[in-house]
């Protein structure tokens, strides 16, 4: 095999993982950032009250080994996940990983309006959103998005609606009928949690 130069751009978790699967081959491998730290997305911070510190992790909040190991898709038309090499590499350096809870909560408007998914409790953690028709057409709409978002990512020989791939979000939740609720208090904020935006003051995502 003739030797390569190989760049790399971003030194967040893929730039990193890259890297060290590269680093014991024959190539010239050169990583490029334009940030005046390493880590990208994946960031920690202390954060700071009276005498306690706390660190925070501000944008890498989704680490587990069915998101970065070598798995099949769960439609034939899925991509498969290919991206064993992160966790090879915490491996390397003996960083090790530890279960932890993982849920999400909204608040807007400076607590105005709250909820959770934890369970009941927290859900109607504002006890009069249990009389709010609103609060119940949001709890539907959620159940009936998770039941059938997968139909959002088949191929479009598997999609029952013609043109589905040029098809918005956005779109699509107005053809379906799906709540103003939903899109504010659950859609927008979930997909501002995954892609982290310096702002929350989005619209529907394309």
């Amino acid at each position: 095999m003739s030797r390569k130069r190989v760049a790399i751009v971003g030194s967040g978790c893929s730039g990193i993982a890259a890297l060290w699967a590269l680093k014991s081959t024959a190539h010239d491998v050169y990583l490029y950032e334009a940030a005046d730290r390493f880590g990208g997305h994946t960031n920690t911070v202390d954060w700071r009250r009276g005498k306690y510190t706390t660190k925070v992790d501000t944008g890498f909040i989704v680490m587990n080994t069915a998101t970065y190991r070598e798995t099949q898709p769960r439609l034939p038309s899925m991509p498969s996940n290919k991206a064993p090499n992160f966790l090879n590499f915490l491996g390397d350096i003996g960083v090790a990983t530890v279960p932890t809870q993982m849920t999400f909560s909204v608040c807007r408007d400076r607590g105005s309006f709250e909820w959770s998914g934890s369970n009941l409790d927290a859900l109607f953690c504002q006890r009069r959103n249990l009389f709010s028709p609103r609060m119940w057409r949001l709890v539907f709409d959620v159940f009936r998005f998770n039941q059938f978002a997968l139909d959002l990512i088949r191929d479009d020989y598997d999609s029952p609606h013609e043109g589905a791939s040029d098809e918005s979000i956005g779109e699509y939740l107005i053809r379906e009928g799906y709540s103003e609720a939903f899109r504010d208090d659950y859609l927008i904020p979930m997909t501002a949690a995954v892609e982290s935006p310096s702002s929350v003051d989005r619209g529907p995502p394309p």
